[in-house]
């Protein structure tokens, strides 16, 4: 009598450790981290689809899950490239912007390009275009490079910070560093009003004012963001 109750005390034993080993390893294939600065979206790889955006931290979805991930701070690019100006002058460029992707469309960027990686090479390719093309501007360069590059990186629903450019082929001051403030905001509406002048879409000679102090938008600290290969 003594042996069958053994036996099935050993037995009920066997199949609980079963079970918190099962209930172990599904906790294990069910939470990921989302690091520090970074934006996560849930890929449910089981039905193979998009479950929402998280942001830092541990979260539990369905097993076996992934997170597909995108900056949530401003990063730094760059491009260096050589191209002609409009007087027909090669010139060799280079150039660093910082760049956000915007939070409530990075589930759909995702969709479009894949991953992370098929993002960066759009918008790197979207940059190049946009330094190309701004070579070939009057002067300031620097504003016509950040017009260029705000419209290009806002079709692919991202937004331009700051703007670094060494117009090494230049006279020293067509080296500056932007960043969303009463000079570059001037910089680029006066491009714009410039060009749209040139075009004869304007008849009277505009200005743009400065905006506010208080307008002026801080310069955001960027870590780094692996990008895949």
């Amino acid at each position: 009598m003594a042996s069958r109750e053994t036996r099935k005390l050993c037995i009920v034993a066997f199949w609980v450790a079963v079970a918190l080993a099962l209930t172990g390893m599904l906790i294990g294939v069910s939470i990921r981290t989302v690091p520090d600065g970074q934006l996560g979206i849930l890929h449910d790889t089981t039905a193979e689809a998009f479950r929402g955006v998280r942001g830092a931290g541990r979260h539990a979805g369905p097993p076996f899950f992934k997170f597909i991930l995108f900056p949530g701070v401003y990063t730094t690019s760059a491009v260096n490239l050589t191209c002609l100006t409009g007087d027909g002058v090669h010139m060799d460029v280079n150039a660093t912007f910082q760049y956000l992707p915007d939070a409530d469309q990075v589930e759909n960027l995702a969709l479009l390009f894949g991953d992370y990686g098929g993002y960066v090479r759009a918008l790197d390719q979207a940059a190049v275009s946009a330094t190309l093309a701004a070579c070939g501007d009057p002067p300031p360069l620097q504003g016509a490079l950040l017009a260029r590059l705000s419209v290009a990186l806002g079709q692919l629903n991202t937004g331009v910070l700051a703007v670094g450019v060494d117009w090494r082929a230049q006279p020293s001051e067509f080296g500056d560093f932007l960043r969303p403030g009463p000079d570059l905001v001037g910089h680029a509406a006066n491009w714009l009003i410039d060009r749209a002048g040139a075009a004869g879409l304007l008849d009277a000679d505009l200005s743009v004012s400065p905006l506010p102090a208080s307008c002026e938008t801080q310069t955001v600290s960027t870590p780094g963001l692996e990008t895949p290969t």
